[in-house]
Order: C-alpha cells, then sequence, then structure tokens
C-alpha cells in the first residue's frame, strides 16, 4: 500500500492468485472418492465396497409392507470394512445411503424390515464391526416405476459415490417358500447394512413395484393388500376408491412448510409422504389435505395413501 492507501497493482494480482490456490486446495480436500460397481472407497473409518445392485426387487407375498403402485423397489448389497486396528460402528463408518435415479430424485436407504425381498433375507442388520473383518448388507430404496439407478452416494465426515450403469444392475429372483435367499459369496460377521433385518426364509414375490421416493400403506392395511390379487389392488387404486390429487399448492417449499393437497377421495387418507418421508397431516377432507412437509424429504413424489390405495401427485414436490 502507498502512502494515498492505494494497493499496489502487483499487489492484487498476488491476492487473487493466493485465493485461487485457496479454493483449489479446498476443492481437492473435499472431492468424494469415485467408483463403480465392485470397487471398494474410502470412508470416514474405514472402507465400503459396492457389491451388486438389483432392480427391481421384488417383495414376498407374505411382507409386512409394499411399496406404493407406479414404484418399484431396488435392493443395493454394501460391504462395510473396519480398520485393522480397532472395532468400528458401522455409523463411525459412513452415516448414511443415498440413491439417485434417471429422473433426478435422490432418495434415503429404508430399513429391510418392512419389505421381504429374497436378495436381503440372509443379511443381519449393521451394528459394530469388528476389528479387520467385514459386514455385508443389503440397503432398499422405493423409486417410481419410470426411473432406473444412476449412482450411490454414503455420506459423512468423508463421501464415496459409485456410478450405476445400467449393465451393472440386476433383476431380482424369485425365491422359494422355506429356502435361504440366494447366497453372495460374502462372509457376513454379525452387522449389516441400514435396518436390514435377518430371516431364514424366502417367499415367492408378487407382481409388486418399489424403489423411490417411498410412500408406504401403513402396516395396518397391508394385511389386506397382501391378501388381495395384484389386480384387485389396481382395481380399487384406479376406480373404486376414486382417489385423485388434481394438484398442490405450492409444489416447491422447505422442510416445515404447510402445503395443501386438492383432489377427490381424500377423506379416508391414512398417510401422506414427501419422496417416502411421512408427513404430519394438519386437516383432512374429501377434496383437500393440509400437510407439513416433513424434515429429511428431497425432492420427489407426494404420495397420498388409504387403507387399500396409495395415488401420486401429477408432478414431483421439489424440496429446497
Amino acid at each position: 500500500m502507498d502512502r494515498a492507501g492505494r494497493v499496489p497493482r502487483h499487489g492484487w494480482r498476488a491476492a487473487s492468485v493466493l485465493v485461487a490456490l485457496c479454493l483449489i486446495a479446498a476443492a481437492c480436500s473435499s472431492a468424494k472418492a469415485q467408483g463403480t460397481l465392485g470397487a471398494t472407497l474410502a470412508a470416514e473409518n474405514g472402507t465400503v465396497t459396492l457389491v451388486k445392485v438389483v432392480y427391481p426387487a421384488p417383495v414376498g407375498a407374505d411382507s409386512p409392507a409394499f411399496p406404493p403402485l407406479g414404484h418399484q423397489l431396488a435392493a443395493v448389497v454394501l460391504t462395510v470394512h473396519s480398520p485393522t486396528s480397532a472395532a468400528a460402528k458401522f455409523s463411525d463408518i459412513y452415516a448414511k445411503s443415498q440413491l439417485f435415479d434417471s429422473r433426478g430424485a435422490i432418495h434415503l436407504a429404508k430399513s429391510t424390515a418392512k419389505y421381504k425381498i429374497s436378495e436381503c433375507l440372509t443379511y443381519p442388520t449393521f451394528g459394530t464391526v469388528p476389528a479387520g473383518t467385514s459386514t455385508t448388507g443389503c440397503e432398499v430404496f422405493v423409486l417410481s416405476a419410470a426411473a432406473t439407478p444412476t449412482a450411490l452416494q454414503i455420506s459423512g465426515k468423508a463421501k464415496g459415490r459409485w456410478t450405476i450403469a445400467a449393465a451393472d444392475i440386476q433383476a431380482g429372483t424369485t425365491g422359494s417358500p422355506g429356502a435361504p435367499a440366494p447366497s453372495t459369496g460374502v462372509t457376513t460377521p454379525t452387522t449389516v447394512a441400514p435396518g436390514s433385518s435377518p430371516s431364514t426364509t424366502a417367499v415367492p414375490p408378487t407382481t409388486t413395484t418399489s424403489f423411490g421416493p417411498v410412500a408406504t400403506v401403513p402396516t395396518t392395511t397391508t394385511a389386506a393388500l397382501a391378501s388381495a390379487p395384484a389386480s384387485h389392488r389396481s382395481h380399487h387404486h384406479g376406480s373404486a376408491l376414486r382417489i385423485k390429487i388434481d394438484r398442490i399448492n405450492p409444489s416447491s417449499g422447505f422442510a416445515g412448510l404447510k402445503v395443501t393437497i386438492f383432489g377427490r377421495g381424500l377423506g379416508r387418507t391414512t398417510q401422506v409422504t414427501f419422496s417416502g418421508v411421512p408427513a404430519l397431516i394438519r386437516k383432512i377432507s374429501p377434496a383437500k389435505l393440509v400437510v407439513t412437509v416433513p424434515v429429511g424429504a428431497t425432492s420427489g413424489p407426494v404420495i397420498v395413501a388409504t387403507a387399500l390405495a396409495s395415488v401420486e401427485g401429477p408432478k414431483d414436490f421439489q424440496v429446497y
């Protein structure tokens, strides 16, 4: 700086270079590990391998819950490796999984205890991973049937992202009553993916869909769905109950915002979900619902469910 208080031209140039270097260093330090199917990526306190992606993943006839109509389930099998020095909790290795689909929507993993999927039945629930060992588990996501998985990302202090090519996706298998689900050939200690429920039997799947912004019919009503043929459930969904969402106002917003859903047949609503996250229902009537955008919701479909049917809004709700 000269006597007049001006910064010399070379001083500004040096400052600009310094800022650019800082930005580059920050970008490099925060860059997430990248990979494809089968790759092992560094996580917060260990490593994670993407073993396989199954889509659509059929649901067994006696599953406690079914995906909403017009949706498919995707099963993602991961192996979590702890450091050789000490045992690590699953939550210490990475905090959550997010599945990206071809429609640009992001989905959070759901508990496998909700769905009986052949590919997930042999895996226990993730817990503590003993030092120097690995645990394999299954995570479930619910997508619109019009979308396909394109990437999986794990988040925590460290982040990893796998790109999922169409050729990497396997079709779901049909289990037989009383038979264990096919083995993946991966050794499994005593822990597994978020909320995967151990089971010894695989049940034949029904013609159902799953995956993507989840909106499941409450478990108190899924028994009726399970016992009814798929064609019967579709009939109720489309005509007998005459459920319809005409519009949602506003069509975008943030968690905590009040949203009004206009339509018909809404008086028997039991649940409303935003990209799979249940919302608080404030007011209910045959032609209108007033709900609150739930914390944790991401951009995706709004689904209204009754005892025997569910319906998706005309377009995705954008969360920001």
